[in-house]
């Protein structure tokens, strides 16, 4: 055997890096190009079908695979929601409640079986190319993402909970506390993630998979974990000191 003079970790940590790929990220970096036929046709919905009707157009398509029921999709919900750029994605499997109370960006992707549960007097809004990975749950009764967010299949945003008083009665009868949750811009949350009510994520932190997140988490801050913990920061000493104050203990 040819004697390299390389120890055996180091080989074996060479030959990890070998075996890695890194490609470039699609969907955030399309082009958004839209014609205007197609603003045009969203407009005409909007204007010549009430929700209903809409809500009975999607429904025809919602688990349709093939480019005309995605495009049917998109169109029919960009009609309904209060407000929608460009570009909307909406994949199959999709189901929402309340969509009138909805503000979408540019480019917003929506996948497979996402369920977004709104309220009649709720808000919901979404950032430019923020990306809901399928199989997601959003309590959309007060909640805000921002722009450039990634958010990892099978993620749940819960935003209420019950009050559990009085003791003498079931707790599914008592009132509900509803909390908004904001997540700024670039934030990246991990697969299976669980982001607690009334929870504020900081821009360009990440949440690791599996993470339940019942506390603030600050700006370009790596969290993971049951309960999530801060393990690392992205940036500089200098900038974490005035982030974290003095640190994670």
């Amino acid at each position: 055997m040819l004697n390299t003079g390389i120890d055996t970790q180091t080989s074996n940590r060479l030959m990890e890096l070998a075996e890695l790929r890194v490609v470039p990220a699609v969907s955030a970096n399309k082009p958004l190009e839209e014609s205007d036929e197609i603003s045009r046709f969203a407009d005409y919905l909007r204007d010549c079908f009430d929700k209903n009707e809409l809500s009975n157009l999607y429904f025809q398509f919602e688990h349709a695979h093939g480019p005309l029921a995605d495009l049917y999709r998109s169109l029919t919900l960009r009609a309904i929601i209060k407000s929608c750029g460009i570009c909307l994605s909406i994949e199959p499997g999709v189901k929402f409640k309340h969509p009138e109370t909805f503000e979408f960006g540019d480019g917003v992707f929506v996948g497979t079986n996402v369920f977004l549960q709104g309220r009649f007097d709720g808000e919901f809004k979404v950032g430019d190319r923020t990306w809901l990975g399928p199989n997601s749950y959003y309590d959309c009764r007060a909640l805000e993402i921002g722009s450039y967010v990634g958010i990892g299949p099978g993620v749940k945003f819960l935003g209420s909970e019950h009050t559990g008083t009085p003791v003498e009665k079931p707790t599914v009868t008592t009132d509900l506390v509803i909390r908004k949750t904001k997540i700024a811009d670039n934030v990246d949350i991990g697969t299976g993630a669980v982001i607690l009510p009334g929870i504020k994520i900081g821009e360009g932190a990440i949440i690791g998979a599996g993470a339940v997140v019942n506390r603030d988490i600050p700006e370009y801050a790596v969290a993971a974990g049951v309960p999530a913990r801060i393990i690392k920061s992205r940036i500089n000493k200098s900038k974490q000191e005035r982030c974290f104050g003095q640190g994670e203990k």
